[in-house]
């Protein structure tokens, strides 16, 4: 799971990914090491409370054109690529989000957002998942750009696919596929695409190079095998496979629609009743998969050829009354022939979700949208540093999950160990009667972070940084009361 040179320290971390001469000049790489130590430090805490010498030094880092983002990007990715050796199947998992920037410093070349009070940018992401243990691995790839302003008013469905946003998609899976190539890296491969990855161009594209790809469908596709759409062809199927699934209890799309129709009353009592439920249920689904052929749109100027794809239908039937019923319908170029195959590429989707913490963990702990910057080339200057950063927190996060008995010495220093040891003594929190392994750091770390050992509750990267902090200011202290009391004479 972790490098064998993974270090907790934000520090290390730097000079572990990065060497001096991959900046114009070393004074820049201990500015570097710093601007890392900083975001880490500021999780919880306002920017304002931090040294103002070492935000404007991380400002002025990533606004100095002299600074190569994409040569940082790549040792980042190169580092990345290192752990996913040895992994008989790979998900890749695909995403964008926004980056909202609106604010006093405003870039001038913010582009609109979904939001018509927000600008900024779009950044396209990649992250890697271990599916045997559905655990993140790192961000492999990150592409950052502007949405103009000339796109408002557009008749988008007139425009080529090639003029589209959509083809983002399709150069993402292009630009991983080569990194992991040029990084020796084989096995099975498979992306997985959110529902605005339902884009016919996406399907033709993996069959055409051989790309396993599993999207979500967000559109209801004409078929060949039936004068009846996709989702009503699926239904039509008998089920060949029931099961529990536990999932979030939401209030009905349906009934809120409904009780819109009658008025403000009875949405509050709707949304009051399905509050009184449990947060998380468990459903019982059927399943069905066939493969079928999809037709081009017909808007679709040039006639493209049908694709032939695997559809996995998973339908709730007996939901209860006025909570959103489960009803997802999965495209797939992976071979599909039994349930367990069908359930195989099910797990696959699921992995894609692994990739939301990674975008939390920009915005919420490392301040991406909140760090005043330039332009774009300054932010992509940001977002390379930013990216190995969020991808060592989800790691740690994740470590202890996977290889949970591997020894701690390998990752943590002395000096850490052993103030992580005095801080849990001073906490009272019991201390393993062995030598350490990952989970008890990552664990002792969840705990000073407010973390409350359950079995059916793994502690999450909030609570694990949390204490990470809390560990750093107890180190601080703890070495100046040393210090102090071998100052004072006896």
């Amino acid at each position: 799971m972790l490098l064998a040179d993974t270090p907790l320290d934000p520090r290390s971390l730097v000079r572990r990914i990065w060497q001096p001469s991959n900046l114009p000049d070393y004074r820049l790489f201990v500015r570097l090491q710093t601007s890392a130590a900083l975001m880490f430090d500021r999780f919880d805490d306002p920017t304002a409370t931090h040294s103002r010498a070492a935000r404007r030094g991380f400002q002025r880092l990533c606004d100095n054109p002299r600074v190569d983002d994409e040569l940082l990007a790549r040792r980042a990715r190169e580092r990345t690529l290192q752990g996913l050796h040895g992994l008989e199947v790979l998900v890749l998992a695909h995403d964008t989000t926004e980056v909202d920037k609106v604010g006093p410093s405003e870039p001038d070349d913010a582009g609109p957002l979904r939001s018509n009070s927000s600008r900024g940018y779009l950044v396209h992401s990649c992250a890697a998942v271990d599916p045997a243990h559905h655990a993140l691995l790192g961000v492999v790839d990150t592409f950052a750009w502007t949405r103009s302003w000339n796109l408002r008013g557009q008749n988008h469905k007139s425009r080529a696919p090639h003029q589209k946003e959509s083809i983002k998609w399709r150069r993402g899976i292009r630009r991983v596929a080569l990194a992991l190539q040029a990084a020796g890296i084989g096995g099975t491969v498979v992306h997985a695409l959110d529902r605005e990855g339902d884009v016919y161009e996406n399907f033709t594209f993996a069959r055409r190079h051989g790309h396993l790809v599993v999207v979500r469908a967000a559109q209801d596709r004409r078929i060949a095998e039936s004068e009846e759409h996709l989702w009503a062809y699926l239904g039509g199927r008998e089920a060949v496979h029931s099961f529990e699934h536990e999932v979030r209890t939401e209030v009905s799309a349906a009934a809120l629609a409904a009780a819109k129709r009658k008025g403000t009353k009875a949405v509050e009592a709707l949304r009051a009743r399905v509050a009184k439920l449990p947060a998380r249920r468990t459903a019982t689904v059927q399943l069905r998969y066939a493969t079928v052929t999809l037709l081009p749109p017909e808007r679709r100027k040039g006639r493209p050829k049908p694709v032939a794809l695997v559809a996995i239908s998973v339908r709730e039937d007996d939901a209860p009354a006025a909570v959103e019923p489960i009803d997802w319908v999965l495209l797939t170029t992976c071979a599909v022939g039994s349930v367990a195959e069908a359930l195989r590429v099910m797990g696959f989707y699921e992995d894609r979700y692994l990739i939301e913490p990674v975008h939390r963990i920009w915005k919420s702990a490392l301040r991406l949208e909140s760090e005043p910057i330039a332009d774009l080339a300054s932010f992509r200057r940001q977002l390379a540093i930013v990216m190995p950063l969020a991808s060592h927190i989800a790691q740690w996060t994740y470590a202890s999950r996977v290889t949970p008995n591997a020894p701690a010495s390998a990752h943590v220093s002395g000096e850490v160990l052993a103030g992580l040891k005095e801080a849990c003594r001073y906490h009272e929190l019991p201390l393993p009667r062995r030598a350490w392994t990952i989970k008890d750091v990552v664990t002792k770390l969840a705990c000073l972070g407010g973390y409350e050992v359950r079995p059916d509750r793994r502690p999450g990267w909030i609570v694990i940084w949390r204490g990470w902090r809390k560990l750093r200011r107890f180190m601080d202290l703890f070495d100046y009361a040393q210090t102090r009391r071998k100052q004072v004479p006896r």
